[in-house]
């Protein structure tokens, strides 16, 4: 009996910003773009690189981001779009000063889960809402505590309900990136597996991309920073085939390179 076999190619879409003199080019919009709607402000100043996307099954586009409040505390804002109107933004969860990374993710049930960092090093929280129903505070679940020394973090979720967490530890002793698991509504989290114990030494990870794919396959890019030169490091890519129980790196996971990691995305077996 013949069986196919799945191959998941990966290719990388990455905007890259080099150093030195060049010339800047123009650029003409184009008039189908509505003019810019502020979304930001309700509440305090916005955290800049706080803001996060998910979409879900109705047809929304869920954003969520960071506002300064007045006493060493921050508020995380959400919205959502329907393609043409935009719904007035919720505080959703009332947090520290030094929370930063907020992840949404809509799972395949219509559940919105969202997974922040609340300080320079940790630790996570985890928080849901029904996706139908996240523009209301009150529907949103009291956030669970994650005991990881994250500084950044993405969050994806399995068809199974399996979360799946990747962070970025920048500890003087074992800096890298990091991976855990829950299988029960993140109550207990399995023990953090070190993705990338062979960075080099002054180096930190950055730009932490993390996707998964229709087969049920974990794919993880990030770039690396030359703490002691102060330049971008390489380009790094590992997956795992079985939903985050064994990981395979790239025969050659460095891609030397200067500036910095935009995204990375999946459609038709491509990432």
């Amino acid at each position: 009996m013949h069986k196919s076999l799945n191959r998941v190619v990966l290719g990388l879409s990455i905007a890259m910003f080099f150093l030195g003199s060049a010339s800047v080019t123009a650029q003409v919009q184009e008039p189908a773009w509505s003019p810019p709607y502020r979304l930001s402000g309700r509440m305090g100043r916005f955290v800049e690189n706080s803001n996060a996307t998910a979409a879900d099954d109705y047809g929304y586009a869920h954003v969520f981001w960071l506002e300064e409040l007045e006493g060493a505390r921050s508020v995380i804002m959400h919205t959502r779009f329907d393609g043409k109107t935009w719904d007035v933004p919720t505080d959703v969860h009332v947090v520290s000063a030094q929370a930063a990374s907020p992840s949404p993710f809509v799972d395949s049930q219509g559940t919105l889960h969202l997974a922040w960092v609340g300080g320079y090093q940790g630790p996570a929280y985890y928080s849901t809402a029904p996706a139908h129903r996240a523009n209301s505070a009150a529907e949103w679940s009291r956030p669970l505590r994650i005991d990881v020394p994250a500084h950044h973090l993405d969050l994806r979720v399995s068809p199974d309900g399996t979360l799946h967490l990747v962070y970025t530890d920048l500890s003087e002793d074992r800096p890298g990136i990091y991976y855990t698991r829950s299988t029960d509504g993140a109550l207990t989290w399995s023990s953090p597996v070190w993705l990338d114990p062979d960075i080099p030494q002054d180096h930190q990870p950055q730009h932490l991309q993390f996707l998964l794919d229709n087969g049920g396959g974990l794919h993880i890019v990030w770039q690396t920073l030359n703490l002691s030169q102060n330049t971008g490091g390489a380009l790094r890519y590992i997956r795992s085939p079985d939903g985050g129980r064994s990981w395979k790196p790239m025969k050659h996971p460095n891609i030397a390179g200067y500036g910095q990691l935009t995204g990375i995305s999946f459609a038709d077996g491509l990432a």
